[in-house]
C-alpha cells in the first residue's frame, strides 16, 4: 500500500488483497461503531456521553464518506482510492480521540472488575490498529 498526501487529497493505492482487507476493515469498523461503542454511551455521565455520541456520529459520517464519496480507480494491478485531505485528517484525529476513550473505558471496567466488558473493548482497539495500518503505509508528500 502506498499513501500519497497533498493539500487537496489523499491517494491510497492497494494491491487486490490489501483492498479486500480494507473493505473488510471498513465493514468491521462500522459494526464496531454501531454496536459496541454505541452501547458505551449509556454507561457515561450525560456530558461525557453527549461528547462521545458526537464522536461516534462523526465516525459514521466519515465511514459514509469512505463508502459513497471517495473516488475509486481500479486496474488489474491495484485499486486507488482518492479522499479529501480534510476528511482523511478528521478521521485520523477522531481515531486518536477514540483510542483515548477506549483506554479510559477499559481501565474503568478493569477497576470495577468487569473484565468481559474490558476485553470487548480490546477488540475495538485491535480493529482500530488494523484499520490505521491500512490507512498508513509509505507517506509521500506531493510538491
Amino acid at each position: 500500500m502506498i499513501l500519497t498526501y497533498s493539500d487537496d487529497n489523499v491517494q491510497l493505492a492497494y494491491n487486490p488483497d490489501e483492498y479486500k482487507e480494507f473493505q473488510c476493515a471498513v465493514s468491521a469498523f462500522r459494526k464496531e461503531v454501531s454496536n459496541t461503542l454505541r452501547k458505551e454511551v449509556s454507561n457515561l455521565p450525560d456530558d461525557i456521553g453527549e461528547h462521545f455520541q458526537e464522536l461516534i456520529d462523526e465516525f459514521k459520517e466519515s465511514l459514509n464518506y469512505i463508502d459513497h464519496s471517495m473516488i475509486v480507480t481500479r486496474s488489474n494491478a491495484c485499486t486507488q482510492l482518492t479522499l479529501d485531505t480534510r476528511e482523511f485528517d478528521k478521521f485520523g484525529n477522531n481515531t486518536g480521540i477514540l483510542r483515548i476513550y477506549l483506554s479510559d473505558f477499559q481501565e474503568w471496567y478493569h477497576d470495577r472488575g468487569e473484565y468481559e466488558n474490558r476485553d470487548a473493548l480490546e477488540n475495538a482497539q485491535d480493529l482500530i490498529d488494523m484499520f490505521m495500518v491500512l490507512l498508513g503505509g509509505k507517506r509521500i508528500e506531493d510538491s
